[in-house]
Order: C-alpha cells, then sequence, then structure tokens
C-alpha cells in the first residue's frame, strides 16, 4: 500500500502492507472508481464513440473512398471526371450510390412518419378544441343554475371552494388598435388596445368615447382546490 496514497510514489518509506480489503479501501482507490463512473466510465465512453462513428461512417467513409479513388484512377489512367470507364470502374468499386438511395428512402420514410405525426396532432388538436368547449359548456351550466337558483354562496365541497361574483366588463372596440389615442395603446411593434385604461375611461364621469363602449360583465367561476 502507498502511504501518501500516491500509486506513483513507489519510494521504500511510502510502501506497506495491506490486506486486499484495506487496498480497496483506501481514499485514492475510491476517488479513482468514482471518476470511471456514469458518463466517464469506459464503457459509457466506448458506446458514445460507436455510436458517433455509427452515424458519421457509412456515407462519409464511403464518399472518401469514391472521392479518393476516382483521384488515383484519373491521374494514374489520365481519364477526364465523366469519362464512363472511369464512372463504371467507381460504381463497380464503390457502393456509395447504394448508400445514397439507402439514406434517401430512410428520409423519405421519415417525412411520411411526419405527415402521420402531423395529422395525429391536428386530430388532437381539434379533440383540445371539443374538450374545451365542453367545459365552458358545463362552466355556463353550472353559472346559469348558480344564478336562476339564488343559491348561497360560497358552495364547499371536500376539494374544492366555490365562489360567484361577476367579471370585469369586457371592452368592445369599434376601430383597430392602431386608431385608438396613443395613452389608450400597449406600445409594441404590432398595436393592441390597452383594455384596462379604455375600461376605466368608460367607466369614468367624462363622456365616453365614441370608438369603444362596454358590454355587460360575464359571471366567472373561480375553483380554488385544495
Amino acid at each position: 500500500m502507498h502511504i501518501d496514497n500516491d500509486s506513483m510514489n513507489n519510494q521504500v518509506w511510502n510502501l506497506k502492507w495491506g490486506t486486499q480489503k484495506e487496498n480497496l479501501n483506501t481514499e485514492a482507490f475510491i476517488a479513482y472508481c468514482k471518476s470511471r463512473t456514469g458518463l466517464n466510465s469506459p464503457g459509457t465512453k466506448r458506446r458514445v464513440k460507436q455510436k458517433q462513428e455509427t452515424t458519421m461512417h457509412p456515407l462519409t467513409c464511403e464518399t472518401n473512398i469514391y472521392v479518393e479513388l476516382k483521384r488515383r484512377i484519373s491521374e494514374q489512367f489520365e481519364l477526364d471526371s465523366d469519362d464512363p470507364a472511369l464512372l463504371d470502374t467507381l460504381e463497380g468499386q464503390c457502393s456509395l450510390k447504394e448508400k445514397i438511395i439507402y439514406i434517401l428512402r430512410e428520409a423519405k420514410i421519415v417525412e411520411v412518419m411526419c405527415v402521420g405525426l402531423d395529422e395525429l396532432i391536428n386530430v388532437h388538436r381539434e379533440r383540445l378544441h371539443r374538450l374545451k368547449t365542453k367545459a365552458d359548456n358545463l362552466r355556463a351550466h353550472a353559472t346559469w343554475a348558480i344564478e336562476e337558483s339564488g343559491i348561497p354562496m360560497p358552495i364547499k365541497a371536500p376539494d374544492m371552494t366555490i365562489s360567484y361574483r361577476l367579471g370585469k366588463p369586457k371592452v368592445v372596440l369599434t376601430i383597430e388598435p392602431e386608431q385608438l389615442p396613443v395613452e389608450f395603446r400597449n406600445e409594441k411593434i404590432t398595436y393592441s388596445a390597452n383594455t384596462d385604461a379604455i375600461r376605466e375611461r368608460l367607466l369614468g364621469d367624462i363622456p365616453p368615447p365614441s370608438w369603444a363602449y362596454l358590454e355587460n360583465p360575464k359571471p366567472t367561476i373561480t375553483l380554488r382546490t385544495k
């Protein structure tokens, strides 16, 4: 065993006898083992390298072989790059064409999968719209029942507390947002109405503008889950 935990220091004064268990429990050996775990383990590094080679090798290697073989044959026999004899030789000696066909066929398969996935997303988007509409209708029915019955609020349940109140009146514009006075516009690249400022103006005592009015507020139901 190495007294100073330095395995490179093999001086006599730095060595002592120890059991296998003692050797395996030294700080240096434990640190060494930890340094070779996870992403740093030899197996993981080897698999990553193999994956990179597998990803890059087939077409890159075959292309390099094709280019180098084409260069050598052209120089040795003084052939033009489009000479039929040269092209026939390259086709017989290299499988670059087949690999290109294989890769493009795989690309086509992936593109078809993308089309199918896009259609699936559209189907789920339509379903999402239906579910949102259903949720809005359910809330509307509950709101009607609360208004019609005058049931005391809040309604308490083991998993939620239901309260009822009128929301803010909705601002309805009769002109485009970019035509609003500056103080009622949100300063963005594209204009949008500053509905809070407009609502405050419409609810004020001063004469309301002609370019906006307030709709009757819609009630909102608040659910606070426990």
